[in-house]
């Protein structure tokens, strides 16, 4: 909610980012919050920045977490899966090369 006080709405869009956008792809996320958060609340681009480092940086530890749950628990990927690390977030990334007969 939009309460015109730049502190509680920054606070709020934290909040937010927290909340719901630790798992959206980054470029998503970036594009976001610069075309619907930034006009809803009235932001200034230079409020967008660290609100989009917290947005980076809630997604990869949210990625670092998952993995190391994976991890943990000695589960193994299905043979068609890999994980992949880009640009500092780390993803499963499809193996279409792998025979039909392994996914099975």
């Amino acid at each position: 909610m939009v309460s015109g006080n730049m502190l509680d709405d920054i606070d709020t869009v934290r909040q937010f980012i927290n909340d719901y956008m630790y798992n959206i792809d980054i470029g998503f996320a970036d594009a976001f919050i610069n075309h619907e958060i930034k006009p809803k609340f009235n932001l200034k681009a230079t409020d967008l920045k660290p609100l989009t480092t917290l947005q980076k940086e809630a997604h990869a530890t949210f990625f670092q977490t998952h993995e190391s749950k994976i991890n943990r628990k000695g589960e193994e990927l299905p043979p068609w899966f890999e994980f992949a690390e880009s640009g500092g977030r780390i993803s499963l990334r499809f193996m279409p090369s792998v025979p039909n007969k392994c996914r099975r």
